[in-house]
């Protein structure tokens, strides 16, 4: 029986990456770098994770914290855009299921578009990623936490690397959700995880697993 339900923030909630493309291109503004302008170009460009899209840029090592600092100040100016639907799919689950955000995210950016949207009631608790904690810790330590089996929670997510740490941290296919509407999904490398693509199948697929 699922009992939790664990959501990726950006991609899945907000359409943010516009906003992150933005300040990449702060970002590259500021190190004398070239980013892409083309939105699509960018997508592409940003690859696996962060931490690639900034090998990409010619970031160097010795400067990544000060990008996490840029990155951090300019985020949270933007204001993002709430996919249409997902609040009332988070709503209609906060009634049947425990709720939890984790994202690579920073905490106080997803409280502020929590808050924003008000969404604040639904969460058990939003976590947020540390360079000692990643997202796959984190699913590993809810669970532990609250004596679930790994088929007892599902992690809804929007790329490659939600599969890749979702399994990592022992989830099954079967109680991966990988929305087609977020950030880029490549859908040749995410097993047999469930497939949406919009916030109403979500809740249709997770309706099928109880």
């Amino acid at each position: 029986m699922i009992k939790a339900i664990l959501f990726d923030y950006d991609g899945v909630i907000v359409d943010s990456f516009a906003n992150v493309h933005q300040v990449y291109q702060t970002i590259a503004d500021h190190f004398g770098l070239n980013c892409p302008t083309d939105l699509e170009e960018f997508r592409k460009f940003y690859g696996y994770s962060r931490i690639e899209c900034e090998k990409n840029l010619g970031i160097l090592p010795d400067d990544r914290e000060k990008v996490s600092e840029i990155f951090k100040w300019e985020i949270i100016t933007k204001e993002h855009r709430i996919y249409p639907g997902i609040v009332e799919v988070i709503k209609n689950l906060f009634q049947d299921y425990k709720l939890y955000i984790v994202s690579a995210a920073d905490n106080q950016e997803i409280l502020k578009n929590v808050n924003k949207f008000n969404l604040n009631k639904y969460w058990q608790k939003v976590y947020s990623t540390t360079l000692e904690k990643k997202k796959g810790h984190i699913i590993a330590e809810i669970l532990a936490d609250n004596n679930w089996r790994n088929q007892e929670a599902i992690y809804i997510g929007d790329r490659q690397i939600d599969y890749d740490i979702s399994k990592q941290a022992g989830l099954p296919d079967e109680n991966i959700i990988l929305v087609t509407y977020g950030w880029g999904l490549d859908l040749g490398k995410v097993g047999k995880s469930n497939i949406a693509h919009s916030p109403k199948e979500i809740e249709k697929i997770i309706k099928e697993l109880k």
